[in-house]
């Protein structure tokens, strides 16, 4: 059916292969360099950009004792870890205590494993949209339970190169999980800029000339004003208008320089219901 793809698994360390990993050989070349019970580790080129990363899929253990093998596993890559890794997959635990609504609160201890093993390597949650908690139990009612247990995580060296880069959680299907998509070598856009390139007259004419878009325009202005057409004011008109004209005395009062009490008084005087 997908010719064209190749996969990878870790059924060798688990007979369930509890991981797969589908890539499309056109565009991606991936060399698996590691892997246990509950990760596969690979390195990644985008055969479109020659660009490569390290990536790990995660498929964590139930059981907090069950997952201390794969942090030590993991922190080793970390350490020695030199070019962009990214990190993605059900962690099996959270973070904080709000990643976390209904079932039992969690404890310190529960969150202090992934929390140690960030800090050991130096990882951060790639910037997310999307829906917030990763899993549910699918009760609704009392008995339902929300928990942030799918993560995406990078190092810096992932910050650096990718600074574009980030996670989509997408809504829940027919797992119990939401699907994580991640984007990333994206060209950074400029804003657009917006631009008229038609506009229908009164009588539902196309008109296409950008010096008519612009006449059309102003005579739609100036009917909401009231006015009928656009010809300038003529000089003559103005001319003929009586404007008050500042005495000299007034003149004299505007020139005054500013005195801080006066402009107190002025303020304090405003009532309650008016803005300065």
């Amino acid at each position: 059916m997908l010719p064209s793809w190749l996969n990878t698994h870790n059924g060798d360390k688990d007979p369930r292969g509890r991981i797969w990993i589908l890539w499309d050989l056109m565009h991606i070349k991936l060399t698996k360099l590691a892997s246990s019970d509950q990760f596969i580790h690979a390195r990644v080129i985008d055969l479109n950009s020659s660009k490569s990363f390290l990536l790990t899929i995660i498929y964590a253990r139930n059981a907090k004792s069950g997952r201390l093998a794969q942090w030590e596993d993991l922190t080793a890559i970390g350490k020695h870890c030199n070019e962009a890794w990214i990190l993605l997959g059900d962690f099996n635990t959270c973070r904080e205590a709000g990643d976390k609504i209904g079932g039992s609160k969690l404890h310190p201890r529960d969150v202090k494993d992934l929390n140690d093993f960030m800090n050991d390597t130096e990882l951060d949650e790639l910037k997310a949209i999307g829906d917030f908690y990763s899993w549910s139990n699918r009760i609704t009612g009392e008995g339902r339970i929300l928990t942030r247990i799918d993560r995406c995580m990078v190092n810096l060296v992932w910050q650096s190169e990718h600074k574009n880069s980030y996670v989509e959680y997408a809504h829940q299907g027919v797992s119990d999980h939401c699907p994580i998509i991640l984007h990333w070598n994206q060209a950074i856009q400029g804003r657009r800029s917006n631009r008229i390139l038609s506009v229908e007259d009164s009588n539902h004419n196309l008109i296409i000339d950008n010096s008519l878009i612009e006449e059309e325009f102003l005579q739609y202005n100036l009917g909401l004003l009231g006015i009928e057409n656009s010809e300038p004011f003529p000089m003559t008109s103005f001319q003929q208008l009586n404007f008050p004209v500042a005495d000299e005395f007034l003149l004299k009062e505007l020139d005054k320089s500013i005195d801080v009490e006066e402009v107190k008084g002025a303020l304090f005087s405003i009532k309650d219901n008016k803005s300065p």
